[in-house]
């Protein structure tokens, strides 16, 4: 668009004008009696004038956008503690389990703990742990929290004075599994194994170079429904079964994760012949083998899918048919770009990746849902994501606003509705505060929350001149009572993001969004907050090349630590001069 302005206008106009050029040709040409002709054009006339003056003062009056997006963040836990790096949910909901670093400051010892994901059931695990088939142990972290479907049973990675081991701890019998599987070679913290969703099947990598009987590669076991020692454990996969070279990287061979419902496991072989290639073994053996993601010739050594990441959380979806991978490849620039990658493409046909994200700075917490549906990450400009791989709409379902710093995000439930985030923020006592919300994207519960409803423009349009203020308020409740809301927030959204580099989006606020009767707010304490300063950042709507969604984030904090968090977007359709546009032709629209 060029550097006029733009329009927040209803399709009323547009109806109005159709209706009426449809009742002029039908009086034409279905009346014969001309003078009968007239006084029906006469009345048309004066109703359209009506009605377009009706439009004119409701628009004066401003608008309602649509809201397009709710979230609750739910306080369930709290501790003063020094992190919570690890937290993991069962894929049903039910289950959250989490370690905490010791509060005596011992940066060697953590604790480990269950409880259900209301916040109910707090169970703590750590004396269990503390003896073990081999002793106290005295030093020790614990890595690799993964739960079952159901949530009840917890798997995780222990590194101690001894060595490293992956335990069960049975949750509703409260037993340990005596002893487990040890693994060998390397310790890091990227993820080591997967299992399946009974929790009866564990699937892991494991590098021993002892001879040639027994190289590095993929292992599974069954664990018994009564809890003893795992049986049935073979070697699935056999490093020697894969194409040899030059052998790149930390550790050849790269476990990524298995898929709860499917007997697929996910990993990256990384060598001179396919140095960018995701791979996918089954209970049939590699399939449908190596997914390239540019079959050219190999230009670079800094070509990697992968290789050295550190994740946690699940990049494959149940079934094992789409997951993610974070490619850097010179071919495509030097950034490293996250994609969704079709694990069912045939080799005679292309393999789909769809490309989510440049990512530009360190990605944390990358999640494929169990249905496929979602993909969530974390890096510059993004903050918690959420992509959705079916309409290509994303959503930051954190906020730059929230008082704390997140430490850890879990994977996002099997009905695409809840994950769950450990936090940080410093008392003034001199000491940290972990806490662990429920992040509810679909609430349809306030009884705690706060409420945010009735979001209105208050003006007839909205320029993009840089300098003409927007009056926004919004009415927002709190069933505990208005006054035990702590504050209110404003931010402007572009396709569902915050923050974009070191701009401040599309709009500018110069004054807070209050209810205390200053700053444009009429009424003190009534529940309605006003902001009276927006601005348009005149850069976002000029010589706009598609449609971007532009909107209103409005985040609300009480004083239980309870956020809430509602976008109301508003969408901007291709650039049309203003100079050239009547004013009933709507340059802005609400979502339909």
């Amino acid at each position: 668009m060029p550097s006029g302005g733009f329009f927040v206008c209803h399709d009323s106009y547009q109806s109005t004008i159709y209706n009426y050029l449809i009742l002029v040709l039908e009086t034409i040409f279905n009346q014969s009696d001309w003078e009968a002709v007239m006084k029906r054009l006469i009345i048309i006339q004066l109703a359209v004038f009506f009605q377009i003056a009706f439009v004119n003062i409701f628009i004066s009056w401003g608008f309602t956008p649509k809201i397009d997006y709710k979230e609750v963040l739910t306080p369930i836990f709290e501790k003063n503690a020094r992190a919570t790096p690890w937290l993991v949910n069962s894929a049903d909901g039910s289950t959250l389990s989490f370690r905490t670093e010791m509060e005596d400051g011992n940066a060697y010892n953590d604790r480990l703990y269950v409880m259900n994901t209301d916040g109910t059931n707090l169970k703590d695990l750590t004396s269990k742990l503390l003896v073990t088939d081999l002793g106290p142990m005295e030093v020790w972290r614990l890595y690799d929290l993964q739960l079952n479907k159901s949530g009840s049973r917890l798997f995780f990675r222990a590194q101690f004075n001894a060595g490293t081991r992956i335990y069960i701890f049975d949750i509703d019998k409260g037993e340990f599994l005596p002893f487990f599987i040890e693994l060998e070679g390397p310790f890091d913290e990227r993820k080591s194994f997967g299992i399946n969703a009974k929790g009866n099947r564990i699937y892991y990598r494991d590098f021993v170079y002892l001879d040639a009987t027994s190289r590095p590669g993929l292992y599974k076991c069954t664990v018994p429904d009564n809890l003893i020692e795992p049986q049935g454990c073979i070697q699935y996969l056999n490093i020697d079964q894969l194409p040899r070279g030059a052998e790149i990287g930390i550790g050849p061979l790269s476990f990524l994760g298995h898929a709860i419902d499917a007997d697929r496991t996910l990993f990256t072989w990384t060598n001179a012949i396919f140095p960018r290639s995701l791979w996918v073994i089954d209970d049939t053996g590699l399939y449908p083998g190596p997914i390239n993601f540019a079959p050219k010739k190999v230009t670079s050594d800094f070509q990697w899918m992968w290789s050295t990441a550190n994740f946690q959380n699940e990049i494959i979806s149940a079934e094992g048919k789409l997951a993610l991978a974070l490619i850097n490849d010179p071919l495509f620039g030097q950034v490293p770009k996250l994609f969704a990658v079709d694990l069912e493409s045939k080799p005679e046909k292309p393999t789909l990746f769809k490309l989510l994200a440049e990512v530009r700075a360190g990605l944390i917490w990358p999640h494929l849902t169990p249905s496929g549906r979602y993909a969530r990450f974390t890096c510059l400009d993004y903050n918690y994501t959420r992509y959705d791989l079916l309409s290509d709409e994303m959503r930051d379902t954190a906020s730059w606003r929230f008082d704390f710093i997140i430490l850890t995000a879990s994977n996002i439930t099997e009905d695409d509705r809840y994950y769950f985030i450990s936090t940080r923020t410093w008392d003034p006592r001199g000491f940290d505060v972990v806490q662990i919300y429920r992040v509810d994207m679909a609430p349809t519960d306030f009884s705690n929350a706060p409420n945010i409803t009735d979001i209105n423009f208050i003006n007839r349009g909205i320029t993009s001149d840089g300098n003409t203020n927007v009056t926004i308020t919004a009415s927002v409740s709190d069933a505990q009572g208005d006054n035990t809301i702590e504050w209110v927030k404003l931010m402007g959204l572009l396709n569902g993001i915050e923050r974009f580099g070191n701009s401040t989006g599309p709009f500018n606020f110069s004054a807070p969004f209050n209810d205390a009767g200053i700053d444009g707010d009429v009424t003190a304490g009534n529940g309605i907050y006003t902001n009276a300063s927006v601005v348009a950042v005149k850069e976002y709507f000029q010589d706009i090349a598609k449609p971007i969604k532009i909107g209103i984030r409005i985040i609300a904090k009480d004083n239980e630590g309870y956020y809430t968090i509602v976008d109301s977007v508003i969408k901007e359709s291709k650039g049309i001069r203003e100079e050239q546009a009547m004013s009933w032709i709507p340059l802005l629209l609400l979502n339909d």
